[in-house]
């Protein structure tokens, strides 16, 4: 008696293969979805590097900042007592500058942890308040510092030298060195100033660029 084997039915043996196709299109899509995810790592690795490099100079400049702080101190302070003035306004230049100094390092350095940590729409936000805390610390500062200049002005006026000579010389060098000094910092403050908001915009514009990118992709 022969035994016969059972057949699987045409619907069913469709139903199978129609199930391992499916399977295979999901394992696909998993890799793809996985190998997409991997580039996007990469690229946004890449795309941080190139952030910070664009910004790093800010951060050297606010450390410049504190170098040459106390340096500065110490050629007022020098400077005030040969003359035999008041050492005063270098007192409360090292105050004032050590607190611009102070609010540079929220204001105008980017750091490198907060450009390789922070989620792309948050350190869009840092950016963008960023810029908007520079400006109000430019208004704020810039009348502080021509108001510091006129005082230390009339600091070397009002010091009574012991040789008028030497009195004539110190006054002649200051009205040179405001004339000189003053368009050449206001130059130099501007350049940075707009250089900096310049950088933050850089960085905003990748920033959109890659959600973009990032939008585009998940389509």
């Amino acid at each position: 008696m022969k035994t016969e084997v059972p057949k699987i039915p045409e619907m069913a043996a469709t139903s199978m293969s129609d199930n391992d196709e499916l399977l295979s299109l999901r394992a696909q899509v998993a890799q793809l979805r996985q190998r997409l995810q991997q580039s996007e790592i990469v690229t946004d690795k890449i795309m941080r590097q190139v952030m910070r490099g664009k910004s790093s100079w800010l951060g050297a400049l606010v450390t410049s900042e504190f170098i040459v702080l106390p340096l500065l101190t110490l050629a007022f302070i020098s400077f005030l007592s040969a003359i035999n003035a008041s050492i005063l306004p270098a007192i409360v230049f090292t105050i004032l500058a050590g607190v611009s100094a102070w609010m540079d390092c929220y204001t105008l350095n980017i750091t490198k942890k907060s450009i390789y940590t922070m989620p792309l729409l948050q350190l869009r936000e840092f950016l963008i308040k960023q810029k908007k805390q520079r400006i109000i610390q430019l208004i704020v500062e810039a009348p502080l510092t021509i108001a510091w200049l006129l005082w230390f002005g009339y600091t070397i006026f009002a010091a009574q030298a012991a040789d008028p000579e030497l009195k004539l010389i110190l006054n002649i060098g200051f009205w040179v060195g405001l004339a000189i000094g003053i368009p050449i910092s206001i130059i130099v403050i501007t350049i940075i100033y707009y250089k900096a908001q310049k950088t933050n915009n850089e960085l905003i514009e990748r920033i959109d660029e890659r959600q973009s990118e990032y939008l585009h992709n998940i389509k």
